[in-house]
């Protein structure tokens, strides 16, 4: 989706086939397309407004399930299931999200770059690497989050700014840490 204005809409992304339903997985030998774009759906140049996004792609190879990209706006809601990979990545985006639920992620649930994000209410369960990441010099505020089974709970690295109110981190080999990631950042 690119150049979209994206008003009081709601999005489903579902990847469900009949030879997933038989068991049968079949995998792209990428997980990025020709234009360079690494989600399941991709959200390029556009404003949201009371936008709802559900995503639900088990078997979808994609580096991200959903990646929003150089946009703006409010989000009432974001719902992800099952991502192969990272759940939600944002890069270059000025976005307020009301509401985040992410459930079962192969790598980061939420990955924050090189913007200004506000979020209001957080739930991530099942992430195989970090429950919220955030780096390239961000500006993040979390009002309230719940993160559950990640390797680490909140990364916050690279010249960002990080704000949170109130977090409960459990299950969870490490709680918060900040750190220097690339050269180009402190």
């Amino acid at each position: 989706i690119i150049d979209s204005d994206l008003d009081d809409i709601f999005i489903r992304v579902s990847s469900f086939s009949i030879d997933q339903e038989l068991g049968i997985e079949k995998k792209s030998s990428t997980r990025i397309n020709s234009e360079g774009l690494t989600g399941c759906i991709s959200i390029y140049n556009s404003t949201f407004a009371g936008t709802k996004i559900n995503s639900n792609t088990p078997m979808q190879n994609c580096e991200d399930a959903i990646n929003i990209i150089n946009s703006s706006g409010h989000l009432a809601s974001i719902n992800i299931l099952n991502a192969k990979s990272d759940a939600l990545d944002i890069d270059f985006s000025f976005l307020d999200i009301e509401r985040l639920s992410v459930m079962n992620s192969g790598n980061d649930c939420l990955d924050l770059s090189s913007g200004t994000y506000s979020l209001k209410f957080v739930q991530i369960n099942n992430c195989g690497d970090k429950g919220v990441s955030i780096g390239e010099k961000s500006d993040v505020d979390i009002q309230e989050a719940y993160i559950t089974k990640t390797l680490i709970g909140i990364a916050s690295k690279d010249s960002s700014k990080s704000n949170f109110n109130i977090v409960v981190v459990s299950d969870s080999k490490q709680c918060m840490n900040a750190h220097q990631k690339k050269q180009e950042f402190f």
